[in-house]
């Protein structure tokens, strides 16, 4: 998808926000900020905010001279939400479809970003609690992502950020074990993205693959993904992108079977999709 002009502040923010993440000195946050907004101005709005995402992070990376500024986070949120596993089992095993509720599950996880919301975003047990209750919007009928999956024998699997990882896990080990599951991590540090590094305390079934995109966007944008991971998506059967960065980068999929599951967690994305903010969301990129 295009950027719209809404989404240039969120880039100001964002470089604040990482910028105070990544270093305590106030001159170099200053510095950040201003390389952010002087990039902002030469930013085409045909292109993706997660190609603008990316653009600020490596700012944040390169002036701080801290190369994974939300290392400390991120794990935070991975033992947070492995502490809630024994919690969320129980809410699927006693709902009446198993797989629909895990994939709410898996969506209701996308919460945790630190992009849109910066660190302050909602808690985590009352939002999964209020919003077990939803149901999806988007443009895709959940019996009809269903029937797609039940026929997959392969899938890749696009991960989104550390905490939602271990939500993604419940979902990966207990309903995709008849598959080939392709797990895709980002290729770098980004945000509070899950990568290779923060995957290794997390336990998968032996049918899952850890691979990674190649590259540190925090979002799957093709042109700049590895040979391996293109192949991998034309390939697969069923891709299941994870979160509003991988809603962003891929755009239109150009292929069958490519399906989003997120939250929307700002106004430009809800209009996009037609739906409220905070909306779980399963839908066709467009």
């Amino acid at each position: 998808m295009k950027s719209y002009i809404e989404c240039y502040s969120c880039f100001v923010r964002q470089s604040v926000d990482a910028g105070k993440i990544a270093t305590s000195d106030e001159n170099i946050r200053w510095e950040i900020m201003k390389e952010v907004m002087k990039k902002s101005l030469e930013f085409s709005r045909d292109d993706s905010p997660a190609i603008m995402g990316k653009v600020i992070h490596q700012i944040v990376r390169d002036i701080s001279g801290n190369n994974d500024p939300y290392k400390n986070v991120k794990d935070e949120y991975n033992k947070k939400a492995s502490k809630m596993i024994g919690f969320l089992t129980k809410i699927i095993d006693e709902s009446g479809e198993k797989l629909h509720t895990a994939l709410k599950i898996a969506a209701i996880g996308n919460i945790i970003d630190f992009g849109p919301y910066g660190m302050y975003g909602p808690s985590l047990e009352e939002f999964v609690c209020k919003k077990l209750k939803s149901e999806f919007a988007g443009n895709v009928g959940f019996g009809d992502f269903k029937n797609k999956l039940d026929n997959a024998k392969s899938v890749l699997y696009v991960a989104d950020n550390c905490g939602e990882i271990v939500f993604d896990s419940i979902f990966i080990n207990r309903f995709l074990k008849d598959k080939t599951v392709y797990l895709a991590t980002r290729g770098g540090a980004v945000l509070n993205d899950v990568t290779m590094d923060d995957i290794k305390e997390i336990q998968f079934s032996d049918n899952v693959k850890l691979i990674d995109t190649g590259d540190n966007a925090p979002g799957a944008i093709l042109k700049f993904c590895s040979d391996e991971f293109n192949k991998l998506y034309n390939d697969v059967d069923l891709v299941i992108l994870k979160g509003q960065g991988n809603y962003e980068g891929i755009g239109k999929p150009n292929r069958k079977n490519v399906y989003s599951v997120l939250i929307v967690k700002c106004p430009v994305i809800a209009s996009h999709i037609g739906c409220a903010k905070n909306e779980l969301v399963l839908t066709v990129p467009d």
